[in-house]
């Protein structure tokens, strides 16, 4: 695989990775500091993009949170109020999410790929080209995003279908992203490039 951007996208190659839209994050049992600011918009568009890139034969992947082992619940109930702890309702996908594809990887660090299981999703589609929605942009997405471009994927972010609550974090690692051949673009435009990529 090879890092590489194109105007068109080829569905057979491509995957949608959605990272911890969960009922903790953005849904029913989220408390203080959560849900995240406009998760309804935000869900509403990832529930586009997956509708239609599903429909064009992308991969559909989703990843979630489920903080697991004694250090895990600590590092939660300390950092994240006890959020996302393995076996609890919370860590459920948020239920206004569209669910299209039995993918589902979960993580209990900030990198989805430190489960062999997404990558080996991946691979057995034989994806060459991410594209990430979801959240945190400055910490679970942007720690995924870099460890697929070091496994040699293009990567993508769907600028408008990731949210943070750490904006300043967030626009610093984002001056990272050229340098190391992560792209930013509008769900739209990304739809329209599979569009061109049919003709």
């Amino acid at each position: 695989m090879n890092n590489h951007s194109n105007t068109d996208t080829d569905a057979r190659h491509t995957a949608i990775i959605v990272v911890d839209i969960q009922e903790d994050y953005t849904g029913k049992t989220a408390k203080p500091p959560f849900p995240y600011q406009d998760s309804e918009t935000l869900i509403a568009s990832i529930n586009t993009v997956l509708e239609r890139a599903v429909a064009h034969g992308c991969t559909i992947v989703y990843t979630t949170q489920e903080f697991d082992g004694l250090l895990g619940k600590i590092a939660s109930k300390l950092l994240f109020k006890g959020v996302a702890i393995k076996g609890q309702p919370g860590t459920k996908i948020d239920s206004r999410l569209k669910i299209v594809s039995d993918h589902h990887i979960a993580k209990s660090n900030l990198n989805a790929f430190a489960n062999p299981q997404l990558h080996a999703v991946l691979q057995k589609h034989h994806i060459t080209d991410l594209y990430f929605v979801g959240l945190d942009g400055a910490f679970c997405l942007d720690k995924t995003a870099k460890a697929g471009v070091r496994l040699g994927y293009s990567v993508h972010l769907l600028d408008d279908c990731v949210v943070t609550q750490f904006e300043k974090r967030c626009a610093s690692l984002r001056k990272q992203y050229d340098r190391l051949g992560i792209a930013l673009m509008s769900h739209q435009a990304f739809l329209q490039s599979l569009e061109h990529a049919k003709e």
